[in-house]
């Protein structure tokens, strides 16, 4: 072959291999795409299956027809309020009324609660003390609930999972000792940035 024919079909054999690298090239990326798009329907069906089990919220529940308030009350409420630094400005007139809340108050709160329209409230159930010692409090939220639900409100009871007031779990529940949170010096954790000295800190994944 002479030189420049030779040249000539070089040109065009290399212009033939761009030509496949680029073919190639798209090809991969259109996989690519295909692949991705397929995953994303897989998912957004997947997801539209969870959420398609989940139950359907109650009438009261729906947007635009809950009217909420928060309502700590009774006797452990006041207990922890002498234990904790943000109530230090509490007077003795508050902490009657907090302590009474759920019971000498509790249809007057309830007057006040219906002439608010209020349909959907949380009360006080545990705090952090032992199981003994909040016993009052449960009968008494039992109460409080059956008088709510007479008016037609809901009631969700506040639980705190994370609290701990030592010198009444200690005692009545000894294995809780371990169940306090330590900083990596090994100080407990307490609340209030450690100003609340009576109240621990629970580490909810600590076993027992």
């Amino acid at each position: 072959m002479q030189p420049g024919r030779l040249v000539g079909f070089l040109g065009r054999l290399a212009d033939v291999g761009r030509f496949v690298v680029k073919s190639h090239a798209a090809l991969i990326v259109l996989g690519i795409a295909m692949a991705s798009s397929v995953a994303a329907r897989a998912q957004m069906t997947a997801t539209a299956t969870v959420v398609s089990e989940q139950p359907p919220l109650p009438s009261w529940l729906k947007s635009g027809i809950v009217r909420f308030a928060r309502l700590d009350g009774g006797a452990i409420e006041t207990q922890k309020t002498l234990r904790s630094d943000w109530a230090s400005r509490f007077t003795p007139q508050d902490r009657e009324i907090l302590a009474n809340l759920y019971g000498t108050h509790a249809d007057r709160m309830i007057d006040l609660l219906v002439q608010a329209k209020i349909n959907f409230v949380w009360v006080t159930y545990s705090v952090g003390f032992s199981w003994q010692d909040e016993k009052a409090q449960r009968v008494a939220v039992r109460e409080l609930v059956k008088k709510l639900h007479a008016h037609g409100i809901k009631a969700a009871a506040y639980v705190c999972a994370i609290s701990i007031f030592w010198e009444s779990l200690f005692k009545d529940d000894p294995q809780s000792v371990r169940w306090i949170m330590l900083g990596s010096d090994g100080i407990p954790y307490r609340y209030s940035d450690g100003r609340d000295v009576m109240r621990f800190v629970a580490d909810i994944h600590s076993p027992g």
